[in-house]
């Protein structure tokens, strides 16, 4: 039994289905904390950051404010933790983020089949998420899996959907680091320039 923890991780699983079962969980944390982003004004304001960008590209898909780095953390991984999760579990978890996150962000055209698409985060499907097209923008939410945006109806799929521009219309993030910090305090501000 692991030290920390409620006790109730099945350690006695093979460390694969383990896996497994984190990112079932990871993904599904992070599904609905990424729907919140996009669907609920003060919390976009957080978010805004990382999709205020006109091109995609390895280095800005950790493009994120303090504040939701911290929430990542607490709302997703924490769950996990809290279950008792060993901590190699939480080493794979953290570095499947990190890999996935990486090549979704990337702008590079890779060339999947279709059913791959429609089941894991690609690069093609990430973008999509980065449309400048609000429906689009509201699509593909999910981390590793596209089990979630299945099931919450959120799914798109790139065959299906031509990708214009991506970011956001009417950028309203500003340029300085002190600025972008200050964002989810000024944004009614910054939506109101005239």
């Amino acid at each position: 039994m692991s030290e920390g923890g409620a006790g109730l991780w099945p350690e006695t699983w093979p460390l694969v289905l383990q896996i497994a079962l984190a990112v079932l969980i990871l993904d599904g944390a992070d599904y609905l904390k990424h729907r919140v982003y996009h669907n609920f004004g003060p919390a976009w304001r957080i978010h805004a950051l990382h999709h205020s960008i006109d091109r995609l590209h390895v280095l800005k898909g950790a493009r994120l404010h303090f504040t939701e780095a911290l929430l990542r953390a607490v709302l997703v991984f924490g769950p996990i933790a809290l279950l008792g999760a060993p901590p190699l579990v939480l080493l794979w978890l953290a570095a499947l983020m990190n890999f996935v996150g990486n090549l979704a962000h990337s702008n590079i055209d890779t060339r999947e089949p279709g059913w791959v698409r429609a089941l894991f985060v690609t690069p093609a499907v990430h973008r999509l998420h980065h449309a400048i097209d609000a429906d689009l923008g509201r699509s593909n939410l999910s981390a590793i899996t596209l089990l979630w945006d299945h099931l919450g109806g959120t799914f798109r799929h790139p065959d299906r959907h031509r990708l214009g521009r991506v970011g956001i219309a009417e950028d309203p993030v500003p340029r300085g680091f002190l600025a972008q910090l200050a964002t989810p305090v000024t944004w009614s501000r910054l939506t109101h320039r005239g």
